[in-house]
């Protein structure tokens, strides 16, 4: 079972497709680098957790609270960073004019900070990330995905986290619940079966049956692992 890569033209889609398993992502890293100290070296092409814990990053774009400013790193000419950690948002941009999303095409909006970790989710899951990183700046937060294969990887075939995630990311954004678990599911790896109202999803001994309305909204989420 494959990550589904029919063109999401919609804002609303991105988050379907991407943000469970870009949150389930971001619970794993949270509780992989705590409140360790963080800084970004010298060149700009990796951030440090800690002493030890180098992961090389993409910058997406830059985020101003006070004015609530969103800016792709592709347009803003003040980033002083190496070319190849923009790559990223180039290749966002380029999605965005390819299937006219106008989420990702434009240089920047008026944004909070719920649209960054929005971003932040569609980024890891669009570039298989480990995950992102909000770096404050003082007055300027950028918005990383960082990479490390020693950020540990428990999204594939793990249906443990669901209870948790779903109904989390279902909470934070707008979206048709029933086509983001399917999306889920596909972007895990895990078998599922679907009717109009009903998903269930199997791995060994463990199930997870989900019940839609049918404007697509959960009305129930029952597991047993």
């Amino acid at each position: 079972m494959s990550i589904d890569t029919s063109p999401c033209r919609t804002e609303q889609e991105l988050i379907e497709r991407y943000g469970a398993v870009g949150l389930e992502k971001q619970m794993v890293l949270y509780s992989f680098i705590g409140q360790q100290p963080w800084h970004i070296n010298a060149e700009g092409s990796h951030i440090i957790f800690g002493n030890s814990l180098i992961c090389p990053i993409q910058v997406i774009g830059t985020y101003i609270p006070d004015s609530q400013a969103w800016l792709y790193a592709w347009a803003n000419d003040g980033i002083r960073f190496p070319s190849l950690v923009l790559s990223h948002a180039r290749q966002l941009k380029e999605y965005g004019e390819k299937y006219q999303n106008d989420f990702l095409r434009y240089h920047g909006f008026q944004a909070n900070q719920a649209d960054v970790h929005k971003l932040g989710l569609i980024a890891s899951g669009m570039f298989q990330a480990s995950g992102y990183f909000l770096a404050n700046l003082s007055d300027v937060v950028l918005l990383l995905t960082l990479y490390n294969a020693q950020i540990p990887n428990r999204i594939k075939d793990d249906l443990g986290a669901i209870p948790d995630v779903f109904p989390a990311i279902c909470n934070l954004y707008p979206m048709n619940q029933y086509k983001a678990f399917v999306q889920y599911l596909i972007a895990k790896g895990i078998a599922y079966t679907q009717t109009e109202d009903t998903v269930v999803a199997t791995k060994n001994d463990a199930t997870i049956v989900g019940k839609f309305d049918q404007s697509g909204r959960m009305l129930h989420l029952e597991a047993k692992i």
